[in-house]
């Protein structure tokens, strides 16, 4: 997590098989990127996501600093 330029980002990364990998045994309903993508906008951010060559997978989250700093405590 960091401050950069007015914006709150966050930065999740690994380096298992990929968004792509083998299909499992349960998969999901193909929402959750989705749903955070649309729960981040509704404030104003950004999310985006990669998958580099070689496996991992990458998410880029950013919030404006402001939303960030005006939340409920138990948040914050």
């Amino acid at each position: 997590i960091s401050r950069v330029g007015g914006w709150l980002q966050l930065t999740l990364a690994d380096n298992g098989r990929g968004r792509y990998g083998q299909p499992s045994a349960q998969p999901g309903c193909g929402l959750g990127l989705a749903g955070m993508g649309e729960r981040i906008a509704a404030f104003g951010g950004h999310l985006q996501f990669e998958q580099p060559v070689g496996g991992g997978f990458r998410i880029f989250a950013r919030l404006p600093d402001a939303v960030v700093q005006h939340a409920p405590e138990e948040f914050a």
